[in-house]
């Protein structure tokens, strides 16, 4: 039987061995290759690779051996971080969950996180990543970090800095031309001056339009446009009223006759054409 597994730090002195000890020759294996036929095994400075599981079995004649038994020795170093907390720096006004994280610290068994006041950790609790909920969170300006440890002591990140940014001013805007019309005539709708500072951003069926940043916009496909504000943090301001714009194609038509196309007097032709769904003949 061997003693109780340990959790040391490098450096420390490991001691472990038989808590009884019948007849025949004692076998130890364990990492990296160790073997050892002493009862008490002993590492005065011990380091990581003496981690690991140590094996016990007598043997009595050559190649009988007893029942093995176990022992685990962990060696930790003092946690080191190789990276620094990864988020986005900024949360715009209406973001109420964010997540941040830090690459995995190998030693750690506890990860315990600083938050701003007035947020909830939601998630990641002991865990190298986490999301918290800042619907709370009213200041501008705030910090998270992370202090990782183990047996042997711990090691603190530096603070993030966070900042909340202020809501945006909702614009809107206005059709300077029919919105439903045929293929080929021209829709134009105009936004409101956005204030010092921001941009504008259109959007179609809720998605921003690539380069689609100017005060009018004219739209080439069928959608709701709406616009929002953006400012130089990138947040954008609520969706405007929205436009629904239809660009109609122009219905077609084909005409058939029924009977001859050289009537003599008296005779009757008659022409049909093709209904087209929503269109009226003429």
């Amino acid at each position: 039987v061997a003693s109780a597994d340990v959790v040391v730090c490098v450096g420390d002195t490991v001691r472990f061995g038989l808590l009884y000890r019948p007849s025949g020759n004692i076998v130890w294996t364990g990492p990296n290759g160790f073997l050892s036929d002493l009862e008490e095994i002993e590492f005065t400075s011990s380091g990581t690779a003496q981690s690991g599981m140590y094996v016990v079995r007598m043997e009595s004649t050559p190649g009988c051996f007893s029942v093995p038994d176990t022992v685990w020795v962990r060696v930790d170093t003092i946690p080191v971080m190789n990276g620094s907390i990864q988020g986005s720096p900024v949360v715009c006004w209406n973001e109420h969950s964010v997540s941040f994280s830090i690459p995995p610290v190998n030693t750690a068994s506890q990860y315990v996180w600083s938050i701003p006041q007035g947020t909830v950790l939601t998630s990641g609790a002991n865990s190298n990543a986490i999301t918290i909920d800042l619907s709370g969170w009213t200041a501008g300006v705030g910090g998270v970090s992370v202090t990782a440890s183990n047996f042997c002591g711990s090691v603190a990140s530096g603070v993030f800095s966070l900042t909340r940014d202020l809501a945006i001013p909702v614009p809107n805007i206005s059709a300077l031309t029919p919105t439903q019309v045929c293929v080929g005539t021209p829709v134009t709708l105009e936004s409101s001056q956005p204030p010092g500072g921001l941009r504008i951003s259109w959007n179609r069926d809720g998605v921003a339009i690539p380069g689609a940043n100017q005060l009018t916009y004219s739209p080439t496909q069928d959608g709701l446009y709406q616009v929002s504000f953006l400012n130089s943090l990138n947040c954008a301001s609520e969706l405007s009223n929205g436009i629904q714009v239809n660009i109609n194609a122009y219905p077609q038509s084909l005409v058939s006759i029924q009977g001859t196309t050289n009537p003599c007097g008296g005779q009757s032709v008659m022409l049909a054409g093709t209904p087209a769904m929503g269109a009226t003949e003429q």
